[in-house]
């Protein structure tokens, strides 16, 4: 789970990086476990909604980013683990009733966009989840342990993904983690094909701070100017 990945996370990292104080900037370990509980309990929460609730829009999350970093930055790293327990728990409290059908169904819950809650739960709680340890690995000069962490991820989660979007968010999100570690050529044929696979996430690419280092490479460029989906030019 999210919460044992983590935990285990503790043990591999230096002591001092545990409860080293980040920024709204520029995050520590410990606000990528806060990070990663606010959204996890946001969703068990919302599991409490009447299930044909309207779609919520999340647009303004990097406000929310900011807001939840500025509301817990004197938490340590043990109270990081404490919320994220509980979110987990809370969650998994949620779940237990809902039979393997009602799991699976995409029109279970209109409030998830057409998701199902495997489909959510794979992505919010577990990917997302193993994508920060992954930029923590990779903030402490731990770059091979990113690596084989994000490859871990995008095997388990291809052999569970049925539909071409997710296919395409998935080899997305492994492209985000090589990025980040440095490896920028492989990283731009997993944004290329990403977004053959999933054209609706070559707009999202424009703006994901992940990929900012791979803006000025030429063949980063390209993906955009021949993509027939691309309705503006990268600048």
């Amino acid at each position: 789970t999210t919460l044992q990945e983590f935990r285990e996370l503790g043990s591999l990292l230096p002591a001092e990086a545990l409860n080293t104080k980040g920024s709204l900037t520029h995050w520590a370990v410990r606000d990528d476990v806060i990070h990663c509980a606010y959204y996890i309990q946001q969703f068990a929460d919302r599991m409490t909604w009447p299930r044909d609730h309207a779609r919520m829009d999340d647009n303004d999350y990097l406000k929310v980013n900011d807001e939840v970093w500025t509301a817990h930055q004197t938490e340590n790293w043990m109270a990081s683990l404490d919320m994220l327990e509980k979110a987990c728990g809370d969650m998994i409290t949620r779940l237990q009733p809902l039979s393997e059908a009602e799991l699976n169904d995409v029109k279970a819950f209109t409030w998830m966009g057409g998701q199902s809650v495997a489909d959510y739960v794979t992505g919010l709680v577990y990917v997302h989840g193993m994508m920060h340890i992954q930029y923590a690995f990779i903030r402490e000069g731990m770059v091979d342990a990113a690596i084989a962490s994000a490859d871990k991820v995008y095997q388990m989660v291809e052999a569970l993904v049925s539909s071409e979007a997710g296919r395409g968010r998935n080899l997305y999100n492994k492209a985000c983690s090589y990025a980040l570690a440095g490896r920028k050529a492989d990283a731009i044929k997993m944004v290329m094909n990403a977004v053959k696979i999933a054209p609706n996430l070559l707009e999202w690419s424009r703006k994901d701070s992940d990929l900012d280092c791979l803006r000025d490479d030429p063949e980063f460029q390209a993906i955009y100017q021949q993509n027939p989906h691309s309705l503006e030019k990268t600048g």
